[in-house]
């Protein structure tokens, strides 16, 4: 950091109204699906609303101090031994 000093109450206030993004854009995708007659939105709204469902779960995690489940997302991958 350079010596500034941060607005946690700023910081809480972001993550609240990303929440709200969230809880809006997964009740949006699911209105999408609910309505729409091309089964492409259909499908890209229910993919919207998957994601969403996630991270407002992962939100709750975090603010309840569980530590979600994670598998690596960069897992190491070795090649194969070499065989003379």
């Amino acid at each position: 950091m350079t010596g500034k000093k941060v607005d946690v109450t700023a910081l809480e206030e972001t993550m609240d109204e990303v929440v709200e993004t969230l809880d809006l854009a997964e009740q949006a995708a699911g209105y999408v699906r609910a309505q729409s007659p091309d089964p492409m939105d259909r499908a890209r709204a229910a993919a919207v609303q998957k994601q969403a469902e996630a991270m407002l779960d992962a939100a709750e995690q975090a603010a309840s101090g569980e530590r979600p489940q994670r598998s690596d997302p960069f897992p190491v991958r070795r090649p194969p031994p070499l065989v003379n």
